[in-house]
């Protein structure tokens, strides 16, 4: 609230941290085997999502596929960080 706009830019970022956490939380909630140090299994999960997209979108810049970025509107894409907002507020 007290910083300037710099500061508190909602982005992609944001929405994507939201849902690593989701992944963690669920995979610690239905994993019913041995119990192991819950600070090392969400280090797991959340690096073996990281490896995963960051795999994806070498792939995606291997085929060119950037182009697609120019195709999505500018309202679309300023309604997705809105509401990325309300849900990071709620």
């Amino acid at each position: 609230m007290f910083g300037s706009s710099r500061q508190l830019n909602v982005a992609p970022e944001a929405a994507t941290s939201l849902l690593v956490g989701q992944a963690i939380s669920d995979y610690m909630h239905h994993n019913h085997e041995k119990p192991e140090d819950l600070t090392t299994v969400g280090y797991k999960v959340a690096t073996a999502i990281t490896l995963q997209s960051g795999l994806f979108s070498f792939l995606l810049g291997l085929l060119r596929l950037g182009f697609i970025d120019v195709i999505l509107s500018r309202a679309l894409l300023s309604g997705f960080v809105a509401a990325v907002g309300i849900v990071i507020s709620m």
